[in-house]
């Protein structure tokens, strides 16, 4: 079955969403936090300034981030130190560290300002939700199909035009849709399961 013939080469397409994910999320994690330490600990200028900072991240949208920053890539001669492949995956990682860095700072304020009154089960909620972000990093990589990026979407509409009937490619996509919401629910259980034990301990 093509399917099973291409089990392999899907999950190895699969593991660049994954580590784009990973790696956006670092970033998310290390400007979210900092800023989450500015809007906590600071007042005033630099308060409304952070605020302000988070809340532009907040409205770009990734997919027109994308293109900005693979512009610049291309410009910048990145395209010739990095490859193709690897500067698409960059575009992607600098779209996406718009969401988490707001994402993540929001997260982070929340774990300060629940520790800081002693609501500690409530502070490391801040687990599960940065697992979400996660996930939403994850599945939203697929936008890079657009730049070239060879990962899960790229790979399926690839895969797609090599088979000979419209059947077969209806129960790829089936199938690839089918994978993506096991993902999805299995992640929702584990984060409800992760909330449940941290508030419930």
């Amino acid at each position: 079955m093509f399917v099973l013939d291409n089990l392999w080469l899907f999950l190895s397409a699969f593991t660049i969403n994954l580590r784009v994910g990973v790696i956006a999320l670092l970033i998310g994690l290390l400007g979210g936090f900092v800023a989450a330490l500015l809007r906590f600990r600071s007042v005033g200028p630099t308060t409304r300034l952070t605020e302000f900072f988070i809340g532009l991240l907040r409205a770009f949208p990734v997919y027109v981030l994308m293109f900005v920053a693979i512009n610049l890539l291309a410009s910048s001669g990145a395209f010739d130190t990095l490859g193709t492949q690897y500067a698409a995956e960059a575009a992607v990682i600098i779209a996406q560290s718009a969401f988490t860095i707001s994402a993540c700072s929001d997260a982070s304020l929340s774990f300060l300002q629940y520790n800081a009154v002693g609501k500690h089960r409530q502070a490391w909620l801040v687990v599960p939700n940065l697992l979400q972000i996660y996930v939403v990093c994850v599945m939203s990589s697929s936008v890079g199909a657009a730049i070239g990026l060879q990962e899960v979407a790229t790979f399926t509409l690839n895969l797609a035009e090599t088979l000979p009937s419209l059947n077969e490619r209806i129960l790829l996509v089936f199938m690839v849709i089918l994978f993506c919401a096991v993902m999805m629910g299995l992640t929702r259980l584990g984060v409800e399961y992760a909330k449940h034990r941290i508030t419930k301990v």
